[in-house]
């Protein structure tokens, strides 16, 4: 039997009607799913983050099962498997992470820390490399510190003294770069350029006291004894959080040589006495015999 043209319209139209509901609903789940992958991963972040990590990793799994293909939901896996010491799983989440966004300087920055971690260090090499090759890299400085410390690690020195001079000038007042910097040279017993790095340290990140620390033992290292003495005695005052560093400074400053005053000669009464520089003009008249 033959349709109408009005049944012909009449059966698109229910059709059309259809497929838009259908469209619809499935718009509607994955709106859902998003919120849902959403609010389990802020919750396994704040766990993550007070150190609670087998449940952040539950809460993290359930949101990868309603987004798989978030890229901050693998990192959060990737960071919480770093927390607990398991490298090897977190660059697994890290890696998928890196091809949801194959351009994140952030992605590959992760990687890089996690490969610095297993002492992969030409691995973590290459990947500081790909992060800086973003010119929108908001936060280079870290990946620069990072590739500074992994080529002292392989020892290409001149390589890691250019990356640490582009990390502390750049960023003057990132502690872990001043810090790392003191730490390489004093491994290559330049104890000089590492002490200028730790009192860097301790002018711009005061409250970091292991830096005291740090500037107090080179100090000594260079024998430079009378400079070690104000760092050592400030981390033995104030290092109460840091108990075997504490212990570590007082046993240095221990070690000090004592400084022997030498008495001040008397003036003579029969001389005329030059004052200080203060007082150039003070003239005193021998005593009349």
């Amino acid at each position: 039997m033959k349709q109408t043209y009005l049944q012909r319209c009449m059966w698109l139209g229910l059709a059309t009607l259809g497929f838009i509901g259908l469209q619809g609903c499935t718009f509607g789940s994955m709106a859902q799913n998003t919120r849902k992958a959403r609010a389990y991963y802020n919750i396994g972040v704040k766990q993550s983050n007070k150190g609670l990590y087998r449940q952040a990793l539950a809460s993290l799994k359930r949101a990868e099962e309603f987004d798989g293909n978030s890229y901050w939901i693998q990192e959060a896996l990737g960071g919480t498997f770093l927390r607990m010491s398991r490298p090897k799983l977190a660059l697994q989440h890290y890696k998928k992470a890196l091809a949801l966004q194959p351009k994140s300087p952030r992605g590959w920055n992760n990687v890089g820390t996690t490969y610095m971690v297993l002492k992969q260090w030409k691995n973590a090499i290459n990947a500081y490399h790909s992060a800086l090759k973003n010119v929108l890299y908001q936060t280079p400085c870290f990946a620069r510190i990072n590739l500074a410390w992994s080529y002292h690690k392989i020892g290409d020195f001149k390589q890691s003294d250019r990356f640490f001079a582009l990390a502390t000038t750049k960023c003057p007042r990132f502690c872990q770069g001043h810090r790392l910097h003191g730490i390489a040279s004093y491994e290559r017993k330049q104890f000089s350029r590492a002490a200028g790095a730790f009192s860097q340290l301790t002018q711009r990140c005061s409250k970091y006291l292991p830096g005291f620390y740090h500037l107090g033992r080179t100090l000594f290292a260079a024998k430079r004894f009378q400079e070690a003495r104000k760092p050592l005695l400030h981390c033995v005052e104030k290092g109460d959080k840091y108990p075997d560093m504490q212990t570590q400074c007082r046993h240095i400053a221990q070690r000090l040589p004592r400084v022997r005053q030498q008495p001040r000669a008397l003036p003579s009464s029969t001389k005329n006495v030059e004052a200080d520089s203060n007082d150039s003009f003070i003239y005193i008249k021998p005593v009349d015999k």
